[in-house]
């Protein structure tokens, strides 16, 4: 048996050792936010912010970000929102063409919230009756995404 065999391996174990992090390093996602810190998203959620010097920082949740590109981001319950934009249904959508521009998401469990133009909403129950809409709590839409309300606006799932 050659006796530089053993040495071999172990250098190429100790070369996978190294090289296996580096995939999940490329992988992570940087976003510039306004302030000039930034955030960084790795391929499994984990979070990290480091200021505009590169000094990593402790990110506060309830607070609103925002990115370079002017979009809203939050920390809430150990998750990334971004706010929602206003996505008003083509006339061919409504049956009377009324020309009204509101959205509506519909909830599990039946349930509405409409959306106007302005941001502004209600939350109605299964029988169309009017219900306070409930502040930083996760909902459920129909179609299984979790949404977030908060201070009357509507947060999705960064990566949604």
């Amino acid at each position: 048996m050659n006796m530089y065999r053993p040495i071999h391996i172990i250098f190429l174990l100790v070369i996978m050792l190294i090289a296996a992090p580096l995939p999940a390093i490329a992988a992570e996602q940087k976003i510039a936010l306004r302030n000039g810190s930034s955030l960084y998203i790795d391929d499994r959620g984990g979070m990290r912010m480091e200021d505009a010097a590169g000094v990593p920082f402790r990110m506060k949740d309830d607070v609103v970000m925002e990115t370079a590109e002017g979009e809203l981001l939050l920390m809430k319950n150990k998750r990334l929102w971004k706010r929602h934009r206003h996505k008003a249904p083509t006339a061919g959508h409504r049956p009377d063409n009324s020309g009204i521009t509101d959205e509506v998401v519909r909830l599990k469990g039946g349930g509405i919230l409409v959306i106007g133009e302005k941001g502004d909403m209600r939350m109605q129950d299964s029988d169309g009756k009017p219900i306070a809409m409930p502040d930083g709590v996760e909902m459920e839409t129909e179609d299984g995404k979790i949404i977030l309300m908060r201070n009357k606006r509507l947060w999705r799932p960064f990566r949604d």
